[in-house]
């Protein structure tokens, strides 16, 4: 009995051990999975989507472009993922820290910075203080203004371009004029636009009329007309005086009123930006 009992104690302090020592390789495997996802948000599902491994250098999302430099395919000559939200570094307070991808458009790698459908199932009010237009506000799978903050703060490093997509109201087909620089200024100076080197097929001109306009709210009031265009206009807007463009109205306007023509309609318009070199 004494042998038998000897057995069962050396066997059960055996198994304890074996138990303990599962639990802290466990620990350890977990630990290693926060630290990495940490660094990406995204990494758990880039790697079972995408067979991407969060190593060193391929961790951190701070635009889409990146996804596009990660790359997929045996030759990574593919964009990485589809069009979507994903977790970034450095992103929109409201969105906390995410952002949509435009990984469709022109090669992808396109970080959309708005979007207005004029949809009444989607719709929110763009008619907002000069905080909310700094912030962001809306849903990033719907309608939304990314901030201003945000926007600053990516076109600050290096060297960006734009393309704004829209559908004419009245046959629903699309179209797009391109930007070959595009960037907003310090907050101190209320967030100037940058705009030049149109590259699109249609409207040339619209953004140079808004080069180095200042930003505008009804509640902050930087543009050079008589009135008040975000009071107008009912949104906020880079408004000289006051529009060539102005994809904040609702319904969404692209306006000819520097050629004193009449301003086309659309019922959807997105704004995206990324680096040249993506």
């Amino acid at each position: 009995m004494e042998g038998q009992v000897r057995i069962w104690i050396g066997c059960s302090v055996g198994m304890r051990s074996a138990v303990l020592s599962a639990k802290v390789l466990y620990l350890f495997i977990l630990l290693i999975t926060r630290q990495v996802s940490s660094i990406n948000p995204n990494c758990d599902n880039l790697e079972k989507q995408y067979k991407l491994k969060c190593g060193t250098g391929q961790a951190t999302i701070k635009n889409c472009c990146n996804l596009v430099a990660m790359g997929s395919g045996e030759d990574d000559s593919e964009p990485l993922g589809p069009s979507g939200v994903y977790s970034i570094t450095g992103g929109s307070p409201f969105t906390s820290n995410k952002v949509y991808c435009d990984m469709d458009t022109d090669n992808g790698g396109w970080t959309v910075i708005q979007r207005n459908t004029n949809n009444s199932m989607n719709w929110i009010s763009f008619s907002r203080s000069w905080v909310d237009y700094e912030n962001g506000f809306g849903d990033l799978r719907a309608d939304f203004w990314y901030g201003l903050k945000a926007i600053h703060a990516m076109t600050q490093t290096g060297q960006w371009e734009m393309r704004t997509d829209f559908r004419y109201a009245n046959n629903k087909t699309w179209t797009y004029f391109h930007y070959d620089h595009f960037s907003v200024g310090c907050a101190s100076e209320e967030y100037p636009l940058s705009v030049g080197g149109y590259k699109g097929i249609v409207f040339k001109g619209l953004y140079d009329g808004h080069d180095e306009a200042k930003f505008s709210t009804y509640d902050n009031d930087n543009d050079k007309a008589h009135f008040t265009c975000a009071i107008t206009s009912k949104c906020g807007w880079w408004y000289y005086a006051c529009d060539a463009i102005n994809p904040n109205e609702r319904p969404p306007e692209v306006s000819l009123r520097p050629r004193r023509e009449k301003p086309v309609m659309v019922d959807m318009i997105n704004i995206k930006i990324r680096p040249k070199q993506c």
